[in-house]
């Protein structure tokens, strides 16, 4: 089930946060699904929850949707923080 994280993060950032800021929590799924067609690579690295909810939520890209997709406001600042978001999910990893 989709439970569209992303756009009800999104919502409550909406009041505290600019455009920059909440554009890019909204778009972080199908910033997904944009670097799994346009990353070579990319789809390996993921983890088997990612990979399973990737589907869920569309799943990736076809060449056309991703040339599209990325053209769009915001949507390289939401490709660098599903990036970002990845790198999170390293197990074993301290923070702070």
């Amino acid at each position: 089930e989709d439970l569209e994280h992303e756009l009800k993060g999104a919502e409550w950032l909406r009041p505290r946060f600019p455009s920059e800021i909440t554009e890019a929590v909204r778009l972080h799924v199908p910033a997904k699904r944009y670097l799994t067609q346009a990353v070579e690579g990319y789809w390996d690295g993921l983890s088997s929850a990612s990979k399973r909810s990737l589907e869920v939520q569309g799943g990736t890209f076809s060449e056309t949707e991703a040339a599209a997709w990325i053209k769009q406001p915001y949507a390289m600042a939401a490709a660098k923080l599903r990036h970002w978001d990845d790198k999170g999910k390293a197990a074993g990893v301290a923070t702070p």
